[in-house]
């Protein structure tokens, strides 16, 4: 034991003395030359506010050199210098210096980096300075053995000094998918990125991470191998500078692996190795396998390295233990090489290969972000609304799930969702509406309506197309509605402030461009698109509505060509059962509080006579019920709500009337006062319907009243009644008890009818009277856009207030041209209704945005726009203007291009971007713009328009056509007139025909960034000029200019009459100008007690008694009476018959009461009373009104004096025959205020005068005692007749107001009738006549071919040079004079003069084709064009008198596309590659000749027209082109066929025998 004991102790001596010998041989200080530190700047990125400011996060770690040369290269982790804003490195073995450091490679996936330094060369001399040189660490090769010792290295905590520890090498861990080394060599914060090495100090192990430990003294380690490939792949990629950015990324496998069993190989029919393949998803390389991975399969291998069945391979010359499938596939020396696999599937086994590195279409769905701010995410996101929106990703789901906890966020990551893009709300703004209907995290499903997914398509749908709403939308359909103007004028001021807020969805708009410069009202719709088209369905359908009855009795809303219900019909119905309780308010709050004290009265007496039943029903419901009405009524809120709930009102009036009529029937002596009074309400003053009233009033009150009455004896007193006994329990009167009740509610039903349905035809004609006058401003606008197409504005309003007109000199303008590049090869692309839509759309987007800019548009020419800047309104900022015009089109056209929103419909079902690409092409334009001096006038006798000359027009034309397409080119003289906020490039030198070699300019774009905002807001300012000088010197010019020629008077004269036949033809419109004082003073200042009572009783809404509608109803009268006079004579003439018949059949009531044997002279007095003083003045007053002229003159005191006989007779007949019974004053009341033709006030008088008539018999009849039941009837009598009254006024009123709605509605029409002639006069001074009514119809497009047209084009050679020589009237009365000729000629060949350019003219011969054309053939046309070119020729010398000024004709002959551009002003222009051709025909031609094409030539040679030619070649285009002169017309059949034209126009032949010049004086 001893020796064992000492042998064991030597042992562990010689042990433990070996290794500190090793310790002291191994050297570590070299290993400072090889390991930096690494500082880094890294930027905070906050995943739901990408704008905030990035706060720089200082950071030190730890890096090692792994080569010197030709370039130091030097590794690290990659979460080191993730999203570093600045990496700088220090090797403090020399000092404590920085060296910028550039990422060269960059790999998340293992979590490695390599780095490079800027100035590589100046380190390294640097270094030699100092004595030093850098070494590289050799990457080891050999496998790290368990147990082995090793060495980390690090700059720990950030330490100034470099920090060895020791451990040794645990074993093997997966972390994040990755095979690590684990050692047990302690390390902090600060060594990531260090080496571990082995113990000897010469070979690296692997990287070391610190973020990934796991507790104390572990530490993970990234092996070497993993450097070396990520090394092998930067040397491969990048073999010198300049350095970008690379490394590997990959997207991960995608597939669903299952461990199999037993039972799973069986399964798989032949395959015992391997693991499952459930699922193959999308977003993994494993889905681009080639070939095909095929789900249920199963992967045998992966890189040569054979699976077992949990999915893990040996990977013994690299590490020891297995790794698992998810580093399988980077384990090799190229990572971005193919990986080879095998799989087997029912027993076949199949080899694979698969490229592991992410391509960009793994980048489309919802993917994970390892680097924000590196990315460029800090400006991918969109705001506005208050809602910001970015793209989602993986790292969104993840964060907001950690905010908010809710797991239905994790429903984005699932395999069928990741992979397609989606939109998610990060940002909503505290505070704002926003924030109370969206959160944070919510996904965005449709923008505007469309469904949006990326940022892309949020930017296109940002605007909204019909409406000024803007709304978003979220996947669960929450909806969030904002208006558009208001919130995009709020975030655009907001912008200056936080710059944030202008995000590049709006910078690239159109509207934009504008609304940042000027925060310029955007209040427009985009022109393409109809928004009134609703509304003008609707104004359609309300011209086919009118006012019926179901049965005779129920008004109703209903169409004319239809019996169908429509949704127009209920709409009215809903919409005026709305108005009706509007209409009603007043009238409710008043009558109601007048019953319920009127009831309060009649419940105080129930109460003092013991009637419990009744006071109960009174003080209980109906008293309540009526105030209730009141109150209600007079809460204008709660009264709308109720409006909705209208069968609660109708249980409750209902109720009320059963209620009414219980109390009624509850006394001694029974009346129906009371119930008369309830029906007189519920008939006048409820908004009810009439069917509805009808159930109230008679089956829920009378019915019940008359049962109770004759309940239970069931008797009736036949008796002549009783006028001064009162006996309680008596049998019901047949009179008061039985007839009137029925009879009254009846007369109360047909008020409410007549009432209803005038009401009705108020409203519908006040609809319609909109409608209308919404037309008629449609009209208007149509007469004024026309107009305005042809003269400025300013030139109309002069002419309006009969101001003569002048051509003027501009001396400060910009003139723009804007062209459709390679419009003509698109017209032999693409159909000809589509061409002309095209075409179109651009011409209304480029309108729009010139009324928004107030840039005058001056014409349009085929497909180029002209306008100008500066005319006819002077402004000192012309140029700015111009710029923000040219921008704003540049940008418009880009989103439309993109949007595809020209043409939605696409062509024959495919896009109209992608029909374009297959030629391609492509919409763009581009713009051409100088500025400088010209003139403008009115030019045209047949059709004024106003014209722009001088150079200036010249020089901005060819800025246009030597510019790039999609590009702006502005001169020299426009740049230097330029704002500072405008980015204008210089393009150069470029020869321009006529002018040499000049200087032009590129316009780009704002400098928004770089300018002042005041500046950008400054230059879009119209700033306007007030030069009233320069119009003063030009008439002092004018004075002194001696007269040309005796026919220039004729000619002002002609033109100053054109141009007010031209202005007349748009009617003037009608202008109501109210005054506060106008009509009402006279009505209220002076009123009397009689306009006080007539006030009190007209019981409307104040909104229909306003003072001025008063006025207008009190100044109508006299037309409203003219025009309803047969209406009035039948009214009362029938109201007279059925009053008589009515008093004919009571007097079979003599019989029944057996009068005639109680008091046979009292009973004969009554008849002959009855006889004479009611039937026979009542004939005589049908008589009297049989003649309209006797009625209109004298009906009211006719009607007066009559009924006031009538009234007298039946109180005496009342006395004398039925006991002086209140029921017929009652009747004759209503008849009295059923007389519509008696004024309001005497009616009253009347039926007040019978009363009290009524009261004085009756008290003499009783011995001057007061009955009772006598009082009551004759109180509620009198009630009855107010509250009747009432209603009769309410409805006159209305049916004088309907009435007035209806002839302004006929005036209305026929004030569209004449402004529609007028457009129809001013269409035809600008449009072929055959497509006149085409466009009157509103025929969209219209757009035609027409084959083998011949094209003329002229130009005036020298004309500016010689117009710069004359006058600016001189110049005017020479064009007229000009053009009166040019167009004489036109018209004798019968051709078509397209459009005047300047001095320039083009024609057609063959379009558009009239129908006394038919007869010609193409050859004719060609021949009939060359003749008008030739006269035009010898027109010019005559009327120039200058030889400088000779004309250039070109003419070629095919097909062409005809059709009508333009809403506003519309145009009938020719398009194609014919029109271009023969354009180019002029400009290659010789002045004093005429140039045709080989084509036409051989049109007229094969017709046998005889010309004399003189052969030429002429490059077109880059091509030679054979053409030919025309110099003499030798053809005979020219003469004939002038000679027909000539008379069909009604023009003798021979009338062209004189001079151009003398022929144009006789013309005017």
């Amino acid at each position: 034991m001893a020796v064992a004991r000492i042998l064991l102790l030597a042992l562990i001596t010689s042990s433990a003395g070996r290794k500190f010998a090793d310790k002291q041989e191994i050297d570590y200080d070299h290993l400072q030359r090889s390991i930096v530190r690494i500082e880094t700047v890294g930027a905070s990125f906050d995943w739901f506010r990408p704008f905030k400011p990035q706060d720089g996060q200082v950071s030190l770690e730890s890096g090692f050199i792994v080569q010197t040369e030709p370039y130091i290269l030097i590794a690290t982790n990659q979460h080191v210098i993730n999203d570093a804003l600045r990496v700088q490195i220090q090797l403090l073995l020399h000092s404590q210096m920085k060296w910028d450091v550039q990422i060269v490679s960059a790999c998340p996936k293992f979590d490695l980096a390599l780095l490079t330094l800027k100035d590589d060369q100046g380190f390294k001399t640097t270094l030699k300075e100092a004595g030093l040189q850098v070494q590289p660490l050799t990457l080891s090769r050999k496998v790290a053995e368990m147990g082995e010792d090793v060495v980390a290295l690090g700059f720990p905590l950030g330490q100034n000094s470099l920090k060895i520890s020791k451990g040794n090498v645990a074993g093997n861990e997966i972390v994040s998918s990755n095979l690590c080394i684990q050692s047990t060599a302690p390390i902090s914060p600060g060594n990531s990125g260090g080496p571990l090495l082995d113990n000897a100090g010469k070979e690296v192990l692997g990287v070391n991470f610190a973020g990934a430990t796991r507790g104390e003294n572990i530490n993970y380690v990234i092996p070497a191998f993993r450097v070396q490939a990520l090394v092998n792949l930067h040397l491969k990629e990048q073999t010198s500078p300049p350095w970008s950015r690379g490394g590997f990324t990959t997207p991960g496998h995608g597939l669903t692996i299952i461990h199999p069993n037993e039972a799973l190989y069986n399964f798989s029919k032949g395959c015992q190795e391997g693991v499952f393949v459930g699922r193959v998803h999308d977003d993994g390389f494993m889905s681009k396998a080639k070939p095909e991975l095929v789900e249920g399969s199963m992967l045998l291998s992966v890189a040569g390295r054979k699976l077992d069945q949990f999915s893990k391979a040996d990977i013994k010359d690299l590490m020891h233990g297995k790794a698992a499938l998810e580093d399988l596939f980077y384990i090799q020396k190229d990572l971005k090489a193919e990986v080879a696999l095998q799989s087997c599937l029912g027993g076949k086994i199949t080899d694979h290969k698969v490229n592991t590195t992410r391509t960009p279409e793994f980048n489309q769905g919802i993917v994970y972000i390892d680097e924000p701010v590196t990315d460029g995410l800090t400006h991918k996101y969109e705001i506005f609304g208050d809602v910001g929106v970015m793209a989602m990703t993986q790292n969104h789901v993840s964060e907001a799930f950690h905010r908010s906890g809710n797991p239905r966020l994790s429903r984005w990551l699932l395999p069928e969702k990741v992979t397609k893009p989606r939109l998610m709300i990060t940002y909503v703004r505290p505070g704002s509406y926003a924030s109370e209907v969206l959160a944070e995290g919510s996904a965005v499903e449709k923008v505007n309506g469309k469904t949006v997914r990326t940022l892309e398509e949020w930017r296109d749908a940002l605007m909204p197309e019909d409406l000024d709403i803007w709304s978003l939308e979220t996947d669960l359909g929450i909806v969030l509605a904002a208006p558009f103007q208001e919130t995009l004028r709020r975030q655009l001021e907001g912008g200056k402030k936080e710059g944030y807020l202008l995000t590049k969805g709006l910078k690239q708009d159109s509207t934009f461009q504008i609304a940042w410069a000027s925060l310029a009202d955007l209040s427009y719709q985009k022109n393409w698109i109809s928004t009134g088209e609703a509304n003008r369905k609707r104004d359609k359908e309300l011209e086919e509505l009118e006012v019926r009855k179901y049965f005779f009795v129920v008004p109703h809303f209903r169409r004319k060509s239809s019996n169908d219900d429509s949704k127009v019909e209920k709409d009215m119905e809903s919409r005026f059962a709305q108005t009706k309780y509007d209409v009603f308010r007043s009238a409710v709050m008043k009558s109601s509080a007048f019953m319920a004290l009127l009831t309060a009265g009649v419940a105080v007496h129930a109460t003092l006579a013991k009637l419990w039943v009744r006071t109960a029903l009174l003080w209980g419901l109906i008293v309540p019920l009526y105030a209730g009405y009141s109150l209600v009524a007079s809460r204008r809120g709660i009264w709308k709500r109720l409006a909705h709930y209208r069968v609660v009102l109708l249980f409750l009036l209902g109720l009320q009337s059963a209620s009414v009529a219980l109390a009624e029937w509850d006394r001694p002596l029974p009346t129906a006062g009371l119930l008369l009074l309830h029906t007189t309400f519920v008939n006048n003053f409820s908004p009810l319907g009439v069917v509805e009233i009808f159930f109230v009033t008679a089956i829920g009150g009378v019915l019940p009243y008359l049962i109770l009455t004759l309940y239970p004896d069931w008797q009736i007193n036949f008796g002549q009644p009783g006028h001064c006994n009162e006996e309680p329990g008596a049998p019901a009167a047949l009179l008061q008890d039985i007839v009137l009740p029925p009879f009254v509610c009846i007369c109360q039903f047909a008020l409410a009818i007549w009432r209803d349905e005038t009401m009705r035809l108020d409203f519908l004609l006040r609809d319609q009277l909109q409608a209308q006058r919404r037309k008629l401003k449609v009209e208007n606008e149509k007469s004024e856009d026309l107009l305005k197409s042809m003269l400025p504005q300013a030139i109309i309003d002069s002419l309006k207030r009969h101001e003569p007109v002048e051509c003027q000199d501009f001396q400060n303008v910009t003139v723009i041209f804007v062209q459709v590049c390679d419009f003509s090869v698109m017209c032999s692309v693409l159909p000809a209704t589509t061409i002309v839509q095209l075409l179109d759309k651009v011409f209304q987007e480029l309108d729009r945005l010139s009324d928004l800019l107030k840039v005058h548009k001056v014409e349009t020419v085929g497909d180029v726009y002209m306008a100008v800047s500066g005319c006819p309104h002077e402004i000192a900022n012309h140029a700015d203007v111009a710029a923000h015009f040219a921008i704003a089109a540049q940008s418009s056209i880009l989103r439309m291009r993109a949007s595809d929103v020209i043409l939605p419909q696409g062509v024959k079902g495919r896009r109209l971007s992608a029909v374009l690409g297959e030629k391609s092409l492509e919409l763009r334009i581009r713009i051409g713009m100088n500025s400088g001096r010209i003139r403008a006038g009115v030019v045209g006798l047949d059709k004024p328009r106003f014209k722009l000359f001088g150079d200036t027009v010249n020089t901005a034309s060819r800025m246009e056509s030597t510019s790039e397409p999609g590009c702006t080119q502005i001169s020299e003289a426009t740049k230097a007139i330029l704002g500072p906020e405008f980015n204008a490039e210089e393009r150069g030198l470029v020869e321009v025909k006529g002018k040499g070699a000049l200087r032009t300019y590129y316009l780009r774009s704002y400098n928004v960034m770089e300018t002042d905002d005041s500046k950008v807001q400054e230059s879009v300012t119209i700033k306007v000029v007030h030069q009233k000088g320069e119009r003063t010197r030009s008439k002092e010019l004018l004075e002194n200019v001696p007269q040309s020629a005796p026919g220039n008077h004729l000619l002002r004269r002609a033109a100053g009459n054109a141009l007010k036949e031209l202005v007349s033809a748009v009617p003037a419109q009608e202008f109501q100008i109210r005054s506060k004082s106008t009509g009402t003073g006279h009505l209220f200042e002076h009123s009397s007690w009689k306009d006080w009572v007539d006030m009190k009783l007209l019981l409307v809404s104040s909104s229909s008694k306003r003072p001025d509608m008063l006025a207008r109803i009190e100044a109508d009268k006299v037309e409203y009476k003219r025009v309803t006079l047969d209406r009035r004579i039948f009214f009362s003439r029938t109201l007279i018959i059925g009053w008589h018949l009515m008093l004919a059949f009571t007097a079979l009531l003599d019989f029944a009461f057996q009068i005639p044997y109680s008091d046979w002279e009292q009973y004969r007095l009554g008849v002959q009373a009855r006889t004479w003083g009611v039937q026979v003045c009542g004939w005589v007053h049908l008589g009297l009104l049989m003649d309209k002229a006797s009625f209109d003159h004298r009906g009211r005191l006719i009607t007066v004096g009559m009924l006031a006989l009538e009234g007298a007779a039946m109180a005496v007949l009342d006395a004398l025959i039925f006991g002086n019974d209140t029921s017929f004053f009652m009747l004759y009341g209503l008849y009295v205020l059923f007389s519509k033709n008696c004024p309001m006030r005497a009616r009253l008088t009347l039926c007040f005068l019978s009363l009290t008539e009524w009261a004085v018999v009756d008290t003499m009849l009783c011995d001057w005692r007061l009955q009772q039941r006598a009082f009551e009837h004759v109180s509620y009598t009198t009630v009855v007749l107010l509250l009747t009254a009432a209603g009769i006024r309410m409805q006159e009123h209305l049916d004088h107001c309907a009435n007035y709605y209806e002839r302004h509605v006929q005036r209305q029409i026929h004030d569209i009738s004449d402004v529609k002639r007028g457009n129809q006069k001013l269409l035809s001074m600008i449009l072929p006549s055959h497509v006149v009514q085409m466009v009157s119809d509103g025929i969209s497009p219209i757009a035609e071919d027409y084959p083998n047209v011949s094209v003329v084009f002229t130009d005036l050679q020298g004309f500016t040079a010689f117009s710069s020589r004359i006058s600016p009237m001189e110049l005017v009365e020479l064009l007229n004079l000009l053009y009166s000729a040019f167009d004489e000629i036109i018209m004798d060949w019968g051709v078509h003069k397209v459009e005047v350019i300047g001095d320039a003219y083009f024609i057609s011969s063959g379009c558009p084709v009239e129908d006394t054309d038919a007869v010609f053939t193409a050859d004719e046309y060609a021949m009939r064009a060359v003749e008008v070119a030739l006269a035009l020729q010898r027109v010019v010398p005559s009327v120039c008198d200058d030889n400088s000024v000779q004309m250039r004709c070109g003419i070629h002959t095919g097909n062409v596309i005809a059709g009508v551009v333009g809403k506003t002003g519309p145009r009938f222009h020719l398009f194609g590659p014919t029109v271009e051709y023969a354009n180019r025909m002029e400009s290659t031609g010789l002045p004093g000749k005429v140039q045709i094409s080989d084509r036409t030539k051989q049109w007229l040679d094969r017709g046998g027209h005889d010309y004399i030619f003189e052969d030429r070649i002429v490059e077109i285009a880059g091509q030679e082109e054979r053409t030919f002169l025309v110099t003499r017309s030798k053809a005979r059949a020219a003469r004939k066929i002038r000679t027909e034209l000539a008379m069909h126009r009604h023009v003798s032949p021979h009338a062209y025998v004189m001079s151009a010049a003398t022929e144009a004086s006789e013309i005017v």
